[in-house]
């Protein structure tokens, strides 16, 4: 079975978590927040997940196509000749949403370029 993970995105500080799972909350371990420098900044003591700021984002379980970059909710993903489209959790599983009528199962045959926070501009023209 798989270990489910996520990460934190801090609309405040405007900052991405390093990945960690609930066991290491309960364990009271810390995670961190990234700065855009990759330096950490700030631990879970400090800026708690009941924070109304901090956006969750689940793990899918895979990696992208060159098997290095784990994939989660709020990544923006090239899929081949399907375009550009954001993770999302729909109907009990993680989708690829490429505009507002168009989506498909998420798998490990896309390439992770971004998130949507701090790249929204890749995915202009999407609904």
């Amino acid at each position: 079975m798989r270990e489910i993970r996520f990460r934190a995105w801090d609309e405040e500080l405007q900052v991405m978590s390093n990945p960690f799972t609930l066991g290491d909350l309960q364990n009271h371990e810390d995670f961190t927040f990234n700065t855009p420098d990759g330096e950490a900044c700030c631990g879970y003591n400090e800026f708690g997940l009941d924070n109304p700021k901090h956006i969750l984002e689940q793990y899918t379980g895979l990696k992208d196509k060159n098997g290095l970059i784990e994939i989660f909710e709020g990544d923006i993903v090239i899929a081949g000749n399907r375009g550009t489209g954001v993770v999302e959790w729909y109907a009990g599983g993680f989708i690829t949403r490429f505009d507002a009528r168009r989506y498909e199962l998420i798998n490990n045959h896309v390439e992770v370029i971004g998130n949507i926070h701090e790249n929204k501009e890749l995915l202009h023209g999407n609904d």
